[in-house]
């Protein structure tokens, strides 16, 4: 899947935790820097005001064989970040 494919989608992200994975939300958007071109940027939007406008930046082959459609937190994907195979294994 081509990054530009998700644009304008809704996308989940499943962080490590110690007990439980804890979950991100945005929007993906277009990268506004040329140098991040091959990037997918996520435009947060669950970590509350006062954390300014955080993005998440994921850049490399493996981050494309990790995208899946979600059903369980109201986004159209979601990147399990606890299951990344190793780089040359996905």
């Amino acid at each position: 899947m081509k990054w530009s494919q998700l644009n304008g989608s809704r996308i989940a992200l499943l962080l490590p935790d110690t007990d439980q994975s804890q979950v991100l939300t945005g929007t993906v958007c277009p990268a506004t820097d040329p140098r991040l071109a091959s990037a997918l940027r996520i435009v947060l939007d669950n970590v509350g005001p006062e954390s300014g406008n955080p993005e998440f930046i994921l850049q490399g082959e493996v981050w494309r064989d990790a995208v899946r459609r979600d059903t369980e937190h109201g986004c159209d994907y979601r990147i399990d970040l606890c299951e990344i195979p190793a780089p040359g294994t996905g």
